[in-house]
Parts: C-alpha cells; structure tokens; sequence
C-alpha cells in the first residue's frame, strides 16, 4: 500500500508555511562595497604580454562608472557596471582623447568579476567580436 506522505492538505500546508519562515529568518549576507581605487593586473587580450594599472569605481546610482588607467596612462578605458551578488559586469570603451582610441574605436568590451570576500576581485573579459577572453584581477589599493 502506498501511503501519502502528508494525512491531510492542511498538514502539507503548515509544512510549507514553516518552510518559508525558515527561509526568510535567515539572516542576509552584507556585500563587500565596491567605492574605491584598486591595483589592477591583467593578460593582454591577444595573450602576450601582461599589463598592470589602476582602475576607480564610482557608484552613480544604481550603476557604477568604471575608470581604468593602464600601462602608466597610456591605456585609459571608461566603463558602466552593474553588480548583482558577488558578480560585477563592465561594459567598456576606450575614451575618445586616449592614445590607442583610433585603433580601438569599436573596442566595446564586455568584463565579468567574482567579487572576493577580502575586496578583491577576479574576472574574464573581451571585446565585441574577439574569439577569445583573458583574465583580469583587481586587488584594493593601499596608498
């Protein structure tokens, strides 16, 4: 004989409603803020060379404008983020007056970071059709 696992609709009720007490008792995670100047280092899309710099995150609203400053100033990129849990996502462009903007005029990228527990945070990016990604770390500045 097979026998239900609730006697009655409203035993299965009551299971449900204590279930969803739990869940909402739980206490929320505090996300690591994102507001600051971070070291960077990086791997060249084309993989050759690695690059080091600095980036700023601003908050501007419920977006972030990304700055960074690479290659001691020679590469300058401008981006728009947007977190959602320990993701952080930057669409980016080089900014119009930086030295490589002509080669790069069509360079949007895409970047994706896992936001570390300790303020750091490690990513994967390319651009508007590259066929391949690189790797990016962001580490807090202690100036």
């Amino acid at each position: 004989m097979i026998r239900p696992v609730f006697s009655s609709l409203r035993a299965a009720a009551l299971c449900l409603v204590t279930a969803g007490s739990v869940a909402v008792a739980l206490p929320a995670v505090a996300e690591t803020p994102l507001v600051g100047t971070y070291t960077v280092q990086g791997i060249a899309a084309n993989g050759s060379v690695a690059y080091t710099g600095k980036t700023t995150v601003i908050p501007t609203g419920q977006t972030y404008r990304v700055e960074w400053s690479l290659s001691n100033g020679r590469e300058q990129y401008i981006g728009t983020g947007i977190r959602t849990g320990d993701t952080f996502a930057v669409v980016y462009t080089p900014p119009k007056n930086a030295p490589n903007a002509a080669a790069n005029a069509n360079a949007i990228g895409l970047v994706v970071y896992t936001i570390q527990s300790n303020g750091a945070l490690t990513g994967y990016y390319t651009s508007h059709g590259a066929k391949t990604v690189s790797a990016e770390a962001w580490n807090p500045a202690r100036f």
